[in-house]
């Protein structure tokens, strides 16, 4: 278990060394459209205009007012500092490649052919493939994204946290039933106030029941 903490560290500073250098691009494409309402808590305050904020953004029918509070907390870096909204999403993007491990890891542990150090491996090469696959690079690199990677975190969570629930279920403990409708509701809720792609998690959640459990 330790050695597999350690070579989990290595994956994530191998993931934040490789990004590094994109952190030095600026705002792109609908950056300015989503981000320009933080101008208001410059020029009102930023409890007077906080409520703007949330309420305004034009992405998404349920206005993603999770990720435009996190972006009204950097309304200092906008527009002159794109680095600093980037570098936040480097370490959401980092904290979902854990969440990848975990819950990678969970399942292996139930699903395992066989022991031995080489295929428990797998569980941290899956979160680095899923650390450096250039389709999810747009989303450290294009600011506006965090939404995606906010969304992500729910639903990476809200997976994880289901299928601890039902291992406990599976074990007799009734506990994993509140362990797997929290998970899957909290999950679904802000998942879907940061994005709407995390109103999928009951359909990833019923593909995770009936491959695995």
């Amino acid at each position: 278990m330790a050695v597999m903490g350690c070579l989990a560290t290595a994956a994530l500073a191998l993931i934040a060394l490789l990004l590094l250098p994109g952190l030095g691009g600026g705002f792109l494409l609908d950056d300015g459209a989503n981000l320009k309402t933080l101008e208001r808590i410059q020029a009102w305050g930023f409890w007077q205009g906080l409520p703007s904020v949330l309420a305004s953004n034009p992405s998404g029918d349920l206005g993603r007012p999770i990720p435009m509070l996190t972006f009204a907390l950097q309304h200092a870096d906008w527009p002159d500092n794109p680095s600093a909204f980037k570098q936040v999403n480097l370490a959401i993007h980092l904290f979902n490649v854990l969440l990848v491990w975990l819950w990678a890891r969970l399942l292996w542990d139930l699903h395992r052919p066989r022991p031995g150090p080489a295929l428990s491996a797998l569980p941290v090469l899956l979160a680095l493939a899923w650390g450096v696959h250039p389709l999810l690079l747009s989303t450290v690199f294009y600011v506006v994204q965090r939404m995606a990677l906010m969304a992500a975190t729910c639903m990476l969570a809200g997976l994880y946290g289901y299928s601890r629930g039902r291992l406990r279920w599976a074990e007799g403990d009734r506990r994993g039933l509140v362990w797997m409708a929290s998970a899957l509701s909290l999950g679904m809720a802000l998942g879907g106030l940061s994005k709407e792609n995390a109103l999928l998690l009951p359909g990833l959640v019923a593909i995770v029941e009936f491959s695995f459990f």
